[in-house]
């Protein structure tokens, strides 16, 4: 009797299905696969997201155990940590696309590798609830453990050692430390450094260290491109010209782009190689001309004599023309593979790849424009492109309009990706059309996601301060560019946070003089002005 209850009790063996959407496998429950959205998720008003084929492929070979043992953690609070960040946190990380790197590769890494998944709990637990008790007990044991791998001085927990310095530094953004995130970060880019210059190169070096970075080298690489990008996209600070290129090539015309993108994680992924390259080489030439002296040195005034000539230096930058010039074939390249892409696969996309779509579009159409002006007309010369802001506004518009509102309660993390804060902010402060400048406010304060240390409600009253700079001094009676002079544009500007304080010293550069403001979390004033 007992053996047939027993057997009553026994589960029909059946084969785990490895291509369902993400939501199903995140709730646990069987997905019926239906494209491009399944029936529970259309029944439920979720929102359904199917990893791409490539993504799959690569599943198969390397697939994570549907529940991680207990046995791996020290207690439960540990294993509810690790189930927050790897359901939650490493979704708002990935942002606006679907990230193979942090839904499936950290999470394997964090199951094989103490470091990793001590890093992971430390960010969940901070992510969860904001309590820093638990938290920074977890911090320091990755950290200890990081120090641990470090000392081994060999490369063959490299991937490891990668992954744990990008979730440090994930986790001191969220605590608002920016000094100890970029810390965090400074120290991955050296171990990745030291690691490429021990690399062989050509077909020979895919024979050493078999166990180490090779398998995760381009996601690695990737995050922590976006990681810089993030990092400068927002700031015009002096870059350092002796920073080995590590994330990006020596020249654009370098960066391969097919003439049609097999997915859309590959055309994300070619935009954002080709998007950082040309913003470090572009800062790189321009830091050489502008910055020529040894020491930059405001005069009593504060203003900075070399900037007056920055114009004209530009004009006669051989480097510099070639980037922009590479660029602007590279992106011209970009568009048309994937419009191709489009043209095949819009008809079949989710309402995620879609949102995708609309990123990349409006991210593709500021960044163009900031290279094709003409440096000649100065902060003029962006007044020629008013129809391209307000198609690139319109795109941005649509993916925060599509995006709806978040299923969490909880305030996001930064997402680590390519996002829409940075090309909006573009727009406001390059644009000087007075209603587009509106609609740009409006969708920064919707923005769903942080973007490295901006966030909607941040975002929106730091562009509020710097649009009011200018549209003070708006003549009466016109809306459009043509209402602020060159007199009054802000032609360069560098942002100090303190977020102890709750407030933003903003640095700003006109044609002549520098002006500093204290921009305030709550409202704003300019405190110090030096016509």
């Amino acid at each position: 009797m007992a053996d047939q209850k027993l057997a009553l009790r026994k589960r029909k063996p059946h084969a785990k299905s490895r291509t369902g959407c993400f939501t199903c496998k995140a709730r646990r429950v069987k997905c019926d696969e239906t494209r491009p959205e399944c029936l529970r998720c259309v029944r439920g008003g979720r929102t359904c997201e199917f990893p791409e084929q490539q993504d799959i492929v690569v599943q198969r070979n390397a697939e994570l155990p549907s529940s991680l043992s207990l046995r791996i953690f020290d207690t439960q609070r540990e294993c509810g940590y690790f189930d927050f960040f790897r359901f939650q946190t490493v979704i708002d990380l990935s942002g606006w696309f679907n990230s193979y790197f942090w839904q499936r590769l950290v999470l394997q890494m964090a199951h094989s590798e103490g470091v990793v998944r001590r890093a992971a709990v430390a960010l969940g637990a901070l992510h969860v609830d904001g309590r820093t008790e638990y938290a920074l007990q977890y911090y320091g044991e990755a950290l200890t453990g990081l120090r641990g791998l470090l000392a081994k001085s060999d490369f063959q927990s490299i991937d490891a050692s990668l992954t744990a310095c990008l979730l440090l530094t994930c986790f001191e953004v969220l605590r608002k430390d920016y000094e100890a995130a970029k810390l965090h970060y400074a120290c991955g880019l050296k171990i990745l450094k030291l690691w490429r210059s021990s690399q062989p190169q050509g077909p020979e070096r895919c024979t050493q260290h078999p166990q180490s970075i090779p398998c995760y080298e381009k996601s690695l690489v990737e995050h922590f491109t976006l990681l810089e990008t993030q990092i400068i996209s927002f700031l015009q600070s002096r870059p350092n010209n002796l920073l080995d290129p590590v994330l990006f090539e020596d020249s654009v015309a370098k960066i391969p782009i097919p003439l049609e993108f097999a997915t859309l994680n590959e055309a994300k992924e070619t935009f954002a190689q080709l998007l950082n390259t040309s913003l470090n080489l572009a800062a790189r030439a321009t830091n050489q001309l502008a910055f020529a002296q040894a020491e930059s040195k405001p005069n009593k005034q504060g203003i900075y004599p070399h900037r007056e000539t920055y114009d004209a230096s530009v004009r006669h930058g051989n480097v510099l023309r070639t980037v922009i010039t590479e660029f602007l074939l590279g992106i011209t390249q970009w568009r048309q593979a994937f419009d191709s892409f489009l043209g095949i696969s819009s008809s079949t996309m989710t309402t995620q790849q879609r949102r995708a779509t609309y990123v990349l579009k409006s991210l593709s159409t500021v960044v163009y424009i900031l290279f094709a002006r003409d440096p000649t007309k100065g902060e003029m010369g962006f007044d020629a492109f008013q129809p391209q802001f307000e198609e690139a506004t319109a795109e941005a518009l649509t993916a925060v309009r599509l995006h709806g509102t978040r299923q969490s309660a909880r305030p996001p993390i930064f997402a680590l990706n390519l996002g829409v804060l940075h090309t909006l902010w573009s727009i406001a402060v390059k644009c000087r059309h007075k209603h587009t400048r509106e609609q740009v406010l409006h969708a920064i304060s919707c923005a769903p996601y942080r973007e490295g240390i901006w966030d909607g409600a941040t975002g929106t009253v730091i562009t509020r301060a710097i649009i009011d700079l200018e549209e003070s001094h708006r003549i009466p009676g016109t809306v459009g560019p043509e209402g602020i002079t060159a007199e009054w544009r802000i032609i360069a500007m560098n942002f100090r946070f303190d977020a102890a304080e709750g407030k933003v010293l903003l640095f700003v550069d006109r044609p002549g003089r520098r002006e500093e403001h204290c921009v305030e979390l709550g409202q704003w004033d300019a405190v110090i002005g030096r016509p």
